[in-house]
Parts: structure tokens; C-alpha cells; sequence
């Protein structure tokens, strides 16, 4: 069995991958990364590279759609924690995941695989969260699973498996994703979660990096890390 994973270098993502390697063993696996021209990408592909080799990966490959995306990505400082009348968070790409999920698709039938594994964890819109979109939740993998499978050529049937929100009621919370990858053997620095990093380290100011450093405080003071 091939399987391709999307491996952005993020915690849910190799989450995604360590979980894959367990369910599936004796399955090949490749990694996908897609530079978009998002302001992370180099730091994105390092962990992404440096996670396919910790988890042994057959494959890795590096995709590049650099000014897709130029109006829908912003480096302005001013920017950073703004939120449009649309409801959305100004880092949002319009349609970022259809694009990787059509790519990872394309990279799945070169490489006969069966599977495509995503590492979205959200099983629905959360309609409160400018930062929750419709490309990045459960019932849209199971659409494009359908388009891929309509458009293929190929004989084999390719799942798409959000495999962090599978036969789950609840959204698995970021946590939970920090502290299953530290019993991995993934630290704090083994996976990047900021939208504006300076010179390799996280910045420590946008809402993800937030976030981490929350939780960090919290696994440390629960003596999980």
C-alpha cells in the first residue's frame, strides 16, 4: 500500500503522519509539501523535510506555486491580528486547501497510492473562528475524495483521510495534538506554527504562536513536558 501524506511542517500534519505509520505499517509512505509563497515557506519546508526523515518516509517532494495566492497573502505587520468584515482572519488563502489537495492528488496517482492523509483535525465550521474555514473541515475532504475519484484515470480508488478527525464527535484540541506528538518524540521546535517567522524561530506574537506558548506553559506545569 502507497500513501501520500500533506506535510506542512505543522503540528497537525505530522501528528497525521505519526498516526498513519501506526495504522498502516508495512504501507510506503511519501511526503508532499506545497510552497504557495506563504511568508513561513522556508522554514515550513525544513520541518516538513526533517519530518519525513525522522518518520522514514520513501518519498518527499516539494511543489511550488509561488504567485497563486500573491493578493490572498500579506507580510504587513500592520496586518498581522486583523480581522475583515468578512469574518475571516487576513491570513486566510482562498481556497489554499483545494489547491494542495488537488496537488497531493496528482502526486498520489504518480505514485500509485491509495491514500491521501490531510491533517485537518475540524469536523465542522466554527463560524465564531475567523481562523475555521470550509476548506479545512471533515465534509469537504469527503467531497473532494469524490472529485479526485471522478477525475482520476487511474483503476485504484484514493482515500482521502483526515485522519485526526476520523470517527471522532469532537475536535481534537491543540493540546491534545502538542502533547500525543511529544510522546513521538516531537518536541516544542520539531514542528512550526507561525505565520510570520523571523530568521528561522517563531515570532511569538501572531495567534498561533500564542497559542503554543499557552500550551507549552501547560504541559510543562502538568509534567508533561
Amino acid at each position: 500500500m502507497n500513501i501520500v501524506c500533506e506535510l506542512s511542517g505543522g503540528a497537525d500534519s505530522v501528528l497525521a503522519a505519526c498516526k498513519a505509520k501506526d495504522r498502516y505499517p508495512g504501507a510506503k509512505f511519501y511526503g508532499i509539501f506545497i510552497d504557495y509563497g506563504q511568508v513561513s515557506a522556508k522554514d515550513e519546508e525544513l520541518k516538513s523535510r526533517a519530518s519525513s526523515d525522522i518518520l522514514e518516509f520513501d518519498g518527499w517532494k516539494k511543489v511550488s506555486v509561488r504567485g497563486l495566492f500573491d493578493k490572498g497573502l500579506t507580510n504587513d505587520m500592520e496586518d498581522k491580528m486583523s480581522v475583515e468584515k468578512s469574518g475571516l482572519s487576513s491570513v486566510y488563502t482562498p481556497l489554499r486547501n483545494f489547491v494542495i489537495g488537488s496537488m497531493a492528488a496528482s502526486y498520489a496517482e504518480s505514485v500509485g497510492a491509495e491514500m491521501i492523509i490531510v491533517g485537518s483535525k475540524s469536523l465542522e465550521k466554527d463560524h465564531n473562528d475567523p481562523y475555521s474555514y470550509n476548506d479545512s473541515i471533515k465534509p469537504f475532504y469527503t467531497r473532494l475524495e469524490e472529485v479526485v475519484n471522478f477525475a482520476s484515470e487511474s483503476d485504484s480508488y484514493i482515500e482521502v483521510n483526515p485522519i485526526l478527525a476520523s470517527k471522532r464527535k469532537s475536535k481534537m484540541t491543540k493540546k491534545d495534538v502538542f502533547a500525543e506528538l511529544l510522546n513521538y518524540g516531537f518536541d516544542e521546535d520539531d514542528t512550526i506554527s507561525c505565520f510570520y517567522p523571523k530568521e528561522g524561530l517563531e515570532c511569538g506574537e501572531c495567534n498561533n504562536c500564542i497559542e503554543k506558548q499557552k500550551i507549552f506553559a501547560r504541559l510543562k506545569k502538568e509534567g508533561l513536558h
